[in-house]
């Protein structure tokens, strides 16, 4: 076939549809192949599309805190400036540079091939002497999950990328590589004598290059039309047969990575696994993590089918959706505007939709309590990778194009972009049991006058965990790492989030944090951290988990203007433990979901949404016998940041009580009280009091507390 130039007319016919794939991390090619010639351009698929590029740019955000403490150190680097956060370094590529780019209806299905230059150099410190990146080389390893080395002059690949987002831009002129992580590689780590250092992800790559060709393989189709959540399911006459397209997403699998630490020393933001030295700011040392997230849609298109497995293979209880008819999922980036196709019918008036991710740490002690021990700000989705699931039964709905999750598709987003400050910002600013986001007065339009802002700050919105707060996982101690997207109009935000256990060690210089083996009980699996702890419905004579749900409703505020959004989910589990000597300890868990009672002004529609408040609980109540005697109360967040709950007790309840809004136990936030009482337990009830005024004030649920033989509490509202 003959390549050709796309003429105007057949640009007409292009839409604007853009998708990316994200891949999952390569293993390490050997020293031979690093070295060999890339391997061949694959010939055009029959069944998609080739577009040429030639030229083009590509930056790169280092990750110089972690390069530092895996022992390399970039000549000219920024790390001691507190608040700098990743130097962005751009390069211009050689004029000969190409990429062979496989699509469908300007949909990326993968890279065919490419290689190019660099036209910089970067020089890096290695045990004092200068380690030189000269004239790098861009080798694609093609694939539906490609990799790219990036090789220098003398042959050696130091570094390697993937997890690649890309997409078309301006009706299929421009070639973009949205988001990217670059990987360290085997031959570099060896060089760094740091073989934990090998595939760290040690920043994150964008890249722009001009389309020069398109050679049309096959005839440009029109755009389908999405299953939206709650549009009505039809036969193919479009006779309705009595089911809706229901919104049910998984959390297919994550992995948690350490990013970089500070100390109280603004000039030294170096690691010291005890936190600051010295006697004026001890245990002020900051740990950041982030995961790699991949979310997979569900299966279903009229019968049950499993979606996620353990990945051992086992089966996981969540793993089935109880939504016979998948619907896709929007995926729209913020301030990129509302589709505008009257075949997508979209649901959501106009808003850029989109899925947003958080994750935490907790920490199991020796003695079976729980801390969340940290916690991240939202990361905002921007694009959906439509990579077609394992399965090969599945048809990955791709036709939309990458502003819409397709059935059986799946998304991943490395750690390069899930600590990416553009991309973060704070868990106030969502509805969370609604998936809407306030865009104004938000971190990226705090003047709401619809133009984006850049927010800034190396600690940001990302996930901070004390030093002290991680002590060797020994001697009784191990740790859950927890990940979690909230999808708009989920019926199911269990299978959303999932758990794993890590082990957070540290080197002497630097922490990392490992996942642990798929056949250890704390391998992956869907749920939440609060459900490992104690198993979800439980309910025997030493431990009970109960889940509070409070349906979702608005209404007007008492102030004029405002509007209150209501609604969501939360657990109180508690666990009694027989001290032995006639007396039990009580350990309860309040894990807040997305529950929340929100304040807002303006509208969804036009981009005025505001979040005014969105708080919600601020107080936690449990029954006691007026004779027990109680002692060692503790109260425990596990973030240090907010406030202590103050404790009352008038002899009928304990009740902490938050000394302020800012201390709320908001959505994404688990919060221990605990007591030692010297009466065993019995069914009794606990009160959540609500922080933002309105009705009700409060809610209820069943637990257990000191010697109260006889009552007996179900679930439900005050």
């Amino acid at each position: 076939m003959l390549r050709k130039r796309v003429v105007p007319a057949l640009w007409a016919l292009l839409t604007c549809t853009a998708l990316q794939a994200s891949t999952n991390a390569a293993m390490n090619v050997d020293a031979a192949k690093l070295a060999a010639v890339p391997d061949r351009t694959r010939p055009i698929n029959s069944d998609m599309d080739r577009a040429d590029t030639l030229g083009g740019r590509l930056s790169i955000s280092w990750n110089d805190y972690l390069l530092h403490d895996l022992g390399l150190d970039r000549v000219g680097a920024l790390r001691g400036k507190v608040n700098q956060d990743r130097e962005l370094r751009r390069f211009e590529l050689d004029a000969k540079t190409a990429f062979a780019v496989d699509a469908v209806d300007l949909n990326v299905r993968g890279l065919a091939g490419g290689e190019g230059r660099l036209l910089a150099t970067e020089q890096f410190m290695l045990r004092g002497a200068r380690l030189k990146w000269q004239d790098p080389h861009i080798l694609v390893r093609p694939g539906a999950e490609p990799r790219i080395d990036l090789v220098s002059g003398n042959g050696e690949a130091l570094f390697y990328i993937d997890r690649i987002m890309y997409e078309f831009l301006d009706q299929g002129r421009i070639f973009s590589i949205r988001s990217a992580d670059i990987h360290i590689s085997t031959l570099l780590a060896k060089k760094m004598r740091n073989a934990g250092a090998a595939d760290q992800a040690v920043g994150e790559i964008k890249m722009q290059a001009p389309v020069r060709n398109w050679i049309a393989a096959k005839v440009i189709r029109a755009a389908g039309a999405p299953y939206w959540p709650g549009m009505a399911v039809t036969d193919q006459i479009g006779a309705p047969l009595g089911s809706t397209w229901q919104a049910d997403v998984f959390m297919k699998v994550f992995s948690a990575s350490y990013m970089r630490c500070g100390t109280c020393d603004a000039n030294n933001l170096n690691c010291s696994a005890g936190g600051c030295d010295g006697p004026l700011n001890p245990g002020l040392g900051k740990v950041v993590f982030a995961p790699s997230s991949t979310l997979t849609n569900n299966r279903n298109r009229g019968s049950a089918l499993v979606t996620v497995n353990r990945m051992n293979g086992t089966p996981d209880p969540l793993g089935t959706s109880s939504a016979v008819y998948a619907a896709d999922i929007p995926w729209y980036d913020k301030f990129s505007s509302a589709p505008n196709n009257i075949n997508f019918n979209y649901p959501y008036q106009g808003n850029d939709q989109h899925p947003n991710l958080i994750w935490s740490l907790y920490r199991r002690d020796a003695d079976g309590r729980i801390t969340q021990i940290g916690r991240s700000g939202m990361k905002h989705a921007f694009l959906t990778t439509n990579v077609a699931a394992t399965n090969p039964a599945d048809s990955c709905g791709t036709e939309n194009g990458g502003h819409v999750l397709g059935r059986a598709c799946q998304d991943t987003y490395g750690t390069g972009n899930n600590d990416s400050t553009t991309d973060l910002g704070p868990t106030r600013e969502l509805l969370p049991a609604f998936g809407i986001w306030g865009r104004c007065g938000s971190v990226y339009d705090p003047d709401c006058n619809g133009v984006q802002d850049s927010p800034s700050g190396t600690f940001s919105n990302r996930m901070l965990v004390d030093e002290v707060e991680l002590p060797a996982a020994s001697g009784g101690i191990s740790y859950l790492f927890e990940s979690w997207y909230l999808v708009r109009d989920d019926i199911n935000i269990y299978n959303t989030m999932a758990t794993r256990g890590v082990v957070p060690s540290w080197s002497g210089s630097a922490w990392s944090i490992n996942n642990v083996d798929q056949n250890s009980p704390d391998a992956f699996a869907l749920g939440s951290a609060i459900d490992r702890w104690v198993p979800d419905n439980t309910s025997t004579a030493t431990a009970v988990n109960q889940e509070l749900k409070a349906p979702r409703s608005i209404v007007a505020g008492s102030t004029a203007g405002e509007s209150i959004y209501e609604g969501g989910h939360a657990k109180v589990a508690v666990k009694v433990t027989d001290l032995g000597d006639g007396h039990w300890r009580y350990d309860y868990v309040v894990m807040n979901f997305d529950y929340a009672r929100s304040a807002t002004t303006g509208v969804e529609s036009s981009h005025t949404l505001r979040v005014l408040r969105n708080h919600g609980f601020r107080s936690f109540s449990v029954a006691r016998n007026f004779n027990a005697t109680i002692s060692a109360i503790v109260y425990a967040d596990g973030d240090g940041v907010r406030q202590d709950w103050a404790l009352v007790d008038d002899g009928e309840n304990l009740t902490w009580t938050a000394p302020n809004d800012a201390a709320s136990l908001d959505w994404g936030v688990m919060t221990r009280f605990s007591f030692v009482a010297d009466m065993p337990p019995s069914s009794a009830t606990v009160t959540l009091g609500v922080t933002e005024p309105g009705a009700p004030g409060q809610y209820t649920v069943t637990s257990l507390s000191a010697g109260i033989p006889g009552l007996m509490f179900t679930n439900g509202f005050e």
